[in-house]
Parts: structure tokens; C-alpha cells; sequence
């Protein structure tokens, strides 16, 4: 998850050890009157429940914002057995080919009782987010299985191109983000990996142009802000529309596949409490925490005139 910024608290704290020890100079500048002391360790021993109350108030307000739900921080993930759940997936047809439909279909189980979770948790809009992409991160999409008749989540999903494609599946269970990483084959099997090379040049998809601001040097193990910023004509776009809830995504994937990263947007330099606007722009905010150092490429996603736009770019790591 994003970490939790501490700039308030940081200032409350120092307030409250300032108030602490004023209370401790004036108990020592009065410390020889002769009925005072009894009173002066009672303000002492009031202000220390004080601290210990607003800190740990605070500490409990820290602990509900990382676990409040529609909120645009990024969420850590968990494999499926640190969750306690296991997974069976299965594909119709098995032998999966480019251009052809292929049902994708996810058996969740909770491994504790065996019983079969068909009503995971909605988050953004969906109980399933399943990201399908091929090993050369050149094909993208963003899907979302629905639990079917026979209690397995499934979805039916096109593959353009003959490669080994990774599918990262993400739920909620147990206040917990599932991702579920795995392998298909799509006709005849490829390991190509990604070759990638920094790119943020602007993406016009449509009328639309994104551009896509970073900080000059990204850092492994810093919290990252970028800004993407849509125009029309040169003219910014002030009624871009929210995405399953959000006002927008970003998927982040590493150049092998082994990392992966699912982030929400800001507008107004607020963070969505899971209800954006209705119409924003023309700039949205994302926040990420790479894990290693490498070259990555990110989708970003948002809505427009009822339309779901998506625009790659690729950053480097250091």
C-alpha cells in the first residue's frame, strides 16, 4: 500500500510532547510549594493518558485508513494460501487458439472448511479483476469473471496472438487482495520475453491525447507520484469519466512479469473515498512503490464519453 503520509501526526506529536513538557517545567519550577505536588502528579499523570489516547487514536485511524475500502491506495496483495483459500482454474477449450473464444473459469476454495466462495466481495465495482497479458507485455486486457451456475467465477476472453500469456487474478477474501499469478498457453506456445525501453511519450487514442509526467530518477522502494493529463485539440479535457469506481487505473508489470502493481487514480489532489466525481480532469494522479529496479510498462485506464481508454507507457527503475 501507499505508505500512510505522517506529516499530521508528526505535528500532533510534537504538540503533545511540547504541552508534556511544559506541564513538566512548571511542575519542576513548583516543586518546593508545600500542597502542590499531589495536584502537579495528577496533571502529569492526565496529560500522559492524553498522549496515549491521541496516539493511539491516531495509530487506530492510521490502521482503518490502510484497510478502508474504495480508497485509491495501492493494496498489498497476498499469494492465494497465505489468504487460505486455493484456486482451480480450468479453460473451454482446453486447447486454447488465437482469435478464438475461450471461457476462463476460477474455482476459489476456502481450504479450511473446502467450501466454495461464490460471493467474494465486490471492490471497484466487481468481485474479479483479471489482468491477461502476453509474456512480451505486447497485449493487454483487463477483464472481470462473474461467479456462473456451477459456483466458479468465469469469463470469456479473445486472444489475438499465438504466445504464453500471464494471468494476474485479483480478489478480495478475508480483508485481504488475492492475486493468483498463472500461465496459458494460446496456440503454439512462445517465451519471448518483453523487450522494452523508456517511454512516455504522449498517446493519442481517439481525439484524445494522454501524456504522462514522472520523476526524472524513480526509485526503488519510494513512494512515486505521476501525473497523466488529457487534452482534446490541445485544449484540456475537464468531463473524463470514472472507471469501475475509480477515476482511474494503472497496471504495472516488470519487464520478466514477475512484479506486478494495481493502483488507483486522484483528482483534485484528494483521494477517491470509493465515489469519484462524476465528470473530472484534465489531470489525474497516480501513486506507486516500485519493488526493484528494472523497466516496467503501465496501462492506464480511464473513461471517456462512455468509452474505456487505455494508454501504455514505460518507465525505468533505478
Amino acid at each position: 500500500m501507499y505508505p500512510i503520509r505522517g506529516d499530521g501526526r508528526t505535528k500532533l506529536l510534537a504538540a503533545v510532547f511540547v504541552s508534556a513538557l511544559t506541564v513538566l517545567l512548571a511542575a519542576g519550577c513548583s516543586g518546593g510549594g508545600g500542597g502542590g505536588g499531589q495536584e502537579e502528579e495528577e496533571q502529569a499523570s492526565q496529560q500522559t493518558a492524553t498522549t496515549e489516547e491521541t496516539t493511539g487514536g491516531m495509530a487506530g485511524m492510521e490502521q482503518g485508513a490502510k484497510k478502508m475500502p474504495g480508497m485509491t491506495m495501492e493494496m498489498e496483495t497476498v499469494d492465494p494460501s497465505a489468504a487460505g483459500v486455493s484456486m482451480g482454474f480450468s479453460s473451454d477449450p482446453t486447447e486454447v487458439q488465437p482469435n478464438q473464444p475461450v471461457a476462463l473459469r476460477y474455482l476459489v476454495t476456502d481450504t479450511s472448511s473446502g467450501r466454495v466462495l461464490t460471493n467474494l466481495p465486490i471492490e471497484m465495482e466487481k468481485p474479479m479483476h483479471l489482468i491477461a497479458v502476453s509474456q512480451d507485455l505486447r497485449q493487454f486486457q483487463h477483464i472481470h469473471p462473474a461467479v456462473s451456475n456451477d459456483g466458479a467465477y468465469t469469463v470469456s476472453a479473445t486472444f489475438t496472438e499465438s504466445a504464453t500469456y500471464v494471468l494476474f487474478d485479483e480478489f478480495v477474501y478475508n480483508e485481504q487482495t488475492v492475486l493468483d499469478r498463472r500461465e496459458l498457453n494460446v496456440g503454439q506456445a512462445s517465451e519471448k520475453s518483453a523487450s522494452l525501453s523508456p517511454d512516455l511519450s504522449p498517446k493519442t487514442e481517439g481525439a484524445l491525447t494522454a501524456s504522462l509526467s514522472a520523476p526524472e530518477t524513480i526509485i526503488a522502494g519510494e513512494d512515486e507520484h505521476f501525473t497523466l493529463r488529457v487534452t482534446r485539440d490541445s485544449q484540456p479535457v475537464t468531463d473524463l469519466e470514472p472507471y469501475l469506481g475509480v477515476p482511474a487505473h494503472l497496471i504495472i508489470i516488470s519487464s520478466d512479469t514477475r512484479d506486478y502493481g494495481h493502483t488507483h487514480g486522484e483528482v483534485g489532489g484528494m483521494e477517491s473515498m470509493g465515489s469519484a466525481p462524476s465528470t473530472f480532469g484534465p489531470e489525474i494522479s497516480f501513486h506507486h512503490t516500485f519493488p526493484h529496479a528494472g523497466l516496467y510498462k503501465m496501462w492506464a485506464q480511464f473513461g471517456y464519453q462512455g468509452n474505456v481508454i487505455t494508454v501504455p507507457y514505460v518507465v525505468e527503475v533505478q
